[in-house]
């Protein structure tokens, strides 16, 4: 099974809820497990998957108001307000319907008495035409084909970096565990050695040279035993786990020869690889967003309706209204 296959398993792991809790972060402290069950906690925990996730929904939101652009809005407002000003006064009288002839003398309009308003707004507008929305919208949407194609890349990439570990530190631990038998195996031939050595029935350069040879074991060991720390450390650091964690897993290294791929197939894969499809994308989104900021200028046209009300208490006053295009 060569590493396309591998990866392929891996993706066609369900992402039922049982399955994330056998592999939860305590299970994995007591159980040995597989590559399956490792990827599965990667593409759950480690926080490259959020923050792909963020940008996605960052990108929809955006979509998502441009979107709205095209939707009309409503708005509503009121407000209380006493005061003696005579601009206030006067607009007010008006707008309640309750200005007389009176209201005319010098002496009223420079010294108004003290008048109260309640003040109610409806209004209403619609964008009718926009020269730029349509190409904001493009922009955005190729802005989240990207965003999500982004998302496929750093599951690929946390995938393959799993992989990578998985198979470096079940290599190490395999390698560790030749290494200590032969180290034992040298340990006894060399105290067999020093006995025939003291008996004159072995060179001292043969003795020396199997010391020799044992202390390169020991060293490839201490190298072997490197590397498995080293190994555990990065997928506990993949899983966002501390990365001394207690770590066992299980697998084997006896994997068949891959085929030779088919030419056909791979350029087929090579032009659907997320990569070249969240570079399109983003090329899309620029290039509409290009034409969108070329259209700045152009006029842009709104329609709009407000309702007003105005009085002295709720049950009595004036109303009026605005209606037009801008």
């Amino acid at each position: 099974m060569n590493r396309k296959n591998i990866t392929h398993q891996i993706v066609r792991i369900g992402m039922s809820s049982a399955l994330l809790a056998f592999v939860s972060v305590s299970a994995l402290r007591s159980e040995t497990v597989t590559l399956p069950a490792l990827a599965e906690t990667v593409l759950h925990a480690n926080a490259a998957i959020d923050s792909a996730q963020a940008g996605t929904d960052e990108a929809e939101s955006a979509a998502a108001m441009y979107r709205a652009s095209y939707l009309p809005g409503a708005s509503i407002s009121g407000a209380y307000t006493h005061g003696n000003n005579p601009g206030y006064a006067f607009g007010t009288l008006l707008g309640q319907e309750r200005f007389e002839m009176g209201d005319f003398m010098l002496d009223k309009l420079n010294r108004p008495s003290s008048v109260s308003n309640l003040k109610g707004v409806a209004g209403f507008q619609v964008q009718l035409l926009n020269f730029q929305r349509g190409k904001q919208v493009q922009s955005a949407q190729s802005g989240v084909r990207a965003a999500q194609e982004n998302q496929q890349i750093v599951r690929q990439q946390l995938l393959a970096q799993t992989i990578d570990a998985f198979y470096s530190l079940l290599l190490a631990k395999k390698q560790s565990a030749i290494l200590q038998e032969r180290i034992k195996e040298s340990e006894d031939e060399l105290k067999d050695a020093a006995r025939l050595k003291e008996q004159g029935l072995v060179l001292g350069s043969d003795y020396y040279l199997a010391r020799a040879i044992l202390g390169q074991f020991k060293q490839q060991l201490v190298q072997a035993q490197s590397q498995v720390r080293s190994g555990s450390a990065a997928l506990n650091i993949l899983m966002s786990r501390s990365e001394q964690s207690a770590l066992d897993i299980s697998g084997s290294l006896e994997l068949p020869r891959p085929s030779m791929p088919d030419i056909s197939e791979l350029s087929g894969g090579l032009s659907r690889h997320p990569s070249l499809k969240n570079l399109q994308h983003f090329s899309e989104s620029a290039e509409s967003a290009a034409k969108a900021e070329s259209r700045a200028n152009w006029p842009v046209l709104n329609g709009f309706t407000q309702l007003e009300g105005n009085g002295y208490h709720l049950n009595s006053g004036g109303w009026n209204y605005l209606a037009g295009v801008k």
